[in-house]
């Protein structure tokens, strides 16, 4: 208020109904809210407990990512979530799940990782053409061809009509974690889940 005074720009304060698809009003709602949340001082000597919470959030946000950046481990997890984020929706089917999670994560009941872990005899799928591993088994596994011609569609209509990119090529990671995506919108992210969901549910294969 004070710089537009400075500017010579007079303001009017007047009572609107919010949240009514106003360009402005919702500009001035979001712009209000993201200056609250960056806003780290202290008056007075005090701080409400709120922004208290914020603050040790925001600090510990920031270790956790510093240090799991500096991190020699867990190395193959982080080429998928290479940052600090909100949690993730995860389907209502538990052992959709679970597999999802382990997938995620770089370790599951596919036979490339149960032989690193002794488990198994051979990293080969049963399918015979390949080593059955993450990519493998969403990207490339015969046994699967029928059910992923909706996940490939799916993924593939978000990345060329939504995220306007031809050039991004389906990967496990982008069927994983759509988030690290910087093109992909909240929604367009949940829709590449949950397509990716469908196919873990359909495959039957608990991982």
């Amino acid at each position: 208020m004070h710089t537009l005074h400075s500017m010579d720009i007079r303001v009017s304060v007047a009572w609107i109904p919010g949240h009514r698809g106003i360009c402005y009003n919702e500009r001035a709602d979001v712009a209000a809210k993201e200056a609250l949340r960056l806003d780290t001082r202290i008056v007075n000597g005090s701080i409400a407990l709120a922004s208290c919470k914020r603050l040790v959030a925001k600090h510990i946000r920031k270790q956790w990512q510093t240090r799991w950046e500096g991190s020699a481990t867990g190395r193959a997890i982080y080429a998928r979530i290479p940052t600090f984020r909100r949690s993730i929706q995860f389907p209502h089917v538990r052992s959709c799940a679970v597999s999802y999670i382990r997938l995620l994560l770089d370790d599951t009941a596919l036979n490339a990782h149960q032989f690193r872990m002794g488990l198994s005899s051979t990293r080969v799928c049963e399918c015979g053409t390949d080593i059955e591993d993450v990519d493998h088994y969403l990207l490339r596994c015969p046994t699967y061809d029928s059910i992923r011609c909706d996940l490939l569609q799916t993924v593939q209509d978000i990345v060329t009509y939504c995220i306007h990119s031809s050039n991004q090529g389906l990967t496990a990671s982008l069927l994983l974690s759509p988030w690290n995506c910087e093109d992909a919108s909240k929604y367009d992210c949940s829709e590449m889940l949950a397509a990716t969901y469908q196919f873990i549910h359909k495959s039957t294969h608990h991982l």
